[in-house]
């Protein structure tokens, strides 16, 4: 049996390679359950690509990035949708669901700084670039004698602002510098029990309507680990925005038959270790960081 697929993403360089990424596990996950897949590429322009200017904080809330690909799920223009996991919201809408998760890229920050300094090394009153405030905030934790300045726009703009001197550093995912192979370009790997990455950063969604039964064979691309990883992130997430506006990063690894997660919250940081169940490993980071 064929099937037409029609998938959904940004029209960035990375998203685009990460959708091509998803399509060959697709291809691969349909031919596990005897299907062959002929898939559509649908670029849509969301609300977080037009506004390239203006920092996260002043262009709405998480989600910004997603909100568009999901309307077009609800509206049947694509059958799926691949989002870097970091920009969902905890929560997913009515009548949606993710249904695999791949496996995880690496998940770390990373500086690349234009005279080859690590963090540490940066002189203070050196200016380093982001446009995230869980980044301000880890940078300002361990080096309050930097500046801050905003970095937006796709990988490759904020790389040639590296360059150009418009700031001192930058600090990126690992991830998209892995996928669009500028992995080169990286002065340091940050440390994620320190610099704690973003909930989901370095995994993919592949997102589409609850409701569609024919697409359950997406289900093949699961990657188990990661998906409880990530499962684990999202809900320390969701249990903390419910109580405060804070800064946060949280990153989940698994350890023999249980999890190890790492959150940071409001200027602190803390590790538990737990079964692999994501509601009490959220608990238990949530009373360790109160």
């Amino acid at each position: 049996m064929t099937v037409s697929l029609r998938v959904g993403t940004r029209g960035s360089a990375l998203a685009l390679a990460q959708t091509d990424l998803t399509i060959r596990i697709l291809i691969d996950a349909a031919r596990s359950n005897g299907v062959e897949v002929e898939a559509e590429v649908v670029t849509i322009k969301t609300s977080g690509d037009g506004s390239q200017a203006s920092s996260f904080e002043s262009i709405g809330p998480k989600g910004v990035f997603a909100r568009e690909l999901q309307r077009a799920l609800e509206t049947d223009r694509i059958d799926v949708a691949v989002h870097s996991l970091k920009d969902l919201e905890s929560t997913e809408p009515d009548g949606l669901t993710i249904v695999a998760v791949p496996k995880r890229e690496d998940p770390r920050d990373v500086l690349i700084s234009r005279r080859g300094f690590t963090l540490a090394e940066l002189e203070p009153g050196a200016v380093v670039g982001t446009s995230s405030s869980r980044r301000r905030a880890l940078v300002t934790l361990s080096r309050p004698d930097l500046a801050l300045a905003p970095l937006r726009g796709n990988v490759d703009t904020r790389l040639r602002k590296i360059a150009d001197g418009e700031v001192d550093a930058g600090i990126l995912a690992a991830a998209g510098l892995l996928r669009l192979q500028r992995s080169s370009e990286i002065t340091e790997w940050l440390d994620p029990t320190s610099f704690v990455p973003a909930p989901g950063q370095g995994a993919l969604a592949i997102e589409t309507l609850s409701s569609r039964d024919d697409l359950s064979w997406i289900a093949a691309a699961d990657d188990a680990e990661t998906r409880i990883c990530i499962e684990t992130e999202r809900a320390f997430m969701q249990r903390v925005e419910s109580g405060c506006d804070a800064p946060l990063g949280a990153w989940a690894r698994v350890d023999g038959e249980g999890i190890v997660c790492t959150a940071f919250v409001d200027g602190r940081i803390a590790t538990v270790r737990g079964r692999r169940d994501a509601a009490e490993l959220a608990a238990a980071l949530e009373r360790a960081l109160g």
